[in-house]
């Protein structure tokens, strides 16, 4: 299974993240700041992975542009 990778933690990047989570997806999110990095463990929680971006395009990503990644944005618009 591939990881989502989500550039960004504010509002939109922390909604994205817990709705890929709540559907199973592997997912992770980008903060430039450690300690930011280290909330977002403890406020999305669910397996979250985070890190820097040069660690998440370490990471076999999904390409958001493609037809697959937009399949899995579908249930969001559900929350």
């Amino acid at each position: 299974m591939k990881t989502i990778g989500i550039i960004g933690s504010g509002p939109v990047g922390k909604t994205l993240a817990t709705g890929f989570l709540k559907f199973g997806y592997s997912t992770m999110i980008g903060s430039r700041s450690v300690d930011k990095q280290k909330r977002l463990v403890t406020e999305i929680g669910n397996g979250i992975l985070v890190g820097n971006f040069a660690e998440l395009f370490g990471f076999d990503v999904e390409d958001m542009g493609s037809a697959a990644a937009a399949r899995a944005i579908e249930p969001l618009c559900m929350l």
